[in-house]
């Protein structure tokens, strides 16, 4: 969650906000994406456009979008808690 904050520029962000309807847009689309990529976490733009809100994004991660190197392990992301994004990307 902690990325999507910074991308919109929000104090917090709660696991159910549609990222669209927060105030994000295609350009910050692209840059959250780009920061989840960071993290280890692999997503298209069009993966956020299909899933806006942390829950629906958790639920649609695969193993194959998930890199070892700074992100949590699947089955901890696919059974997250409320700050899994944060948890496993901080």
């Amino acid at each position: 969650m902690d990325a999507m904050s910074k991308v919109l520029g929000k104090d917090s962000v709660r696991v159910s906000d549609n990222f669209f309807d927060i105030g994000g847009h295609s350009l910050a689309a692209s840059t959250f994406v780009g920061e989840l990529s960071q993290l280890g976490i692999h997503l298209q733009i069009m993966d956020l456009y299909q899933n806006p809100t942390i829950t629906s994004l958790v639920r649609h991660l695969t193993p194959e979008s998930i890199v070892s190197q700074g992100a949590c392990s699947f089955t901890s992301a696919h059974t997250y808690n409320a700050s899994s994004l944060h948890v496993c990307g901080s």
